[in-house]
């Protein structure tokens, strides 16, 4: 058996089960750990939405707005089909008002399209 310390991740981990054990420590409020969990994960899997998702939200509850702003920003870059409400979220509580407005705005038209397919 091989004991890590948060934030680290095993040579060759299995998704499913990190993201499990992950989201185990976010259930009982374990946000800084949940964090560094989240960080080693984009590290290793930097294209699956859920690592960014899951590191925005915990860097929210956190407090920590710049990097839920970043991970939220990067989420939409990288899946411009995501609606960017949590994006959008962080900028008002940021009192970005304008910029989160123009994010919902993007949104609207990303589903105004999808509904024209």
């Amino acid at each position: 058996m091989v004991v890590l310390q948060p934030g680290e991740i095993a040579a060759h981990p299995e998704q499913q089960r990190y993201f499990k054990v992950v989201a185990t420590l976010e259930e009982v409020g374990r946000y800084e750990t949940t964090r560094s969990g989240y960080l080693a994960a984009f590290q290793h899997w930097p294209d699956v939405d859920s690592v960014l998702i899951g590191l925005g939200n915990c860097c929210s509850r956190l407090g920590r707005l710049d990097e839920a702003e970043n991970a939220y920003r990067n989420l939409v870059a990288q899946s411009p089909d995501q609606e960017g409400y949590n994006l959008a979220h962080t900028l008002a509580k940021q009192g970005q008002y304008e910029e989160a407005l123009a994010v919902l705005d993007q949104g609207l038209v990303l589903v105004d399209s999808l509904g024209d397919s």
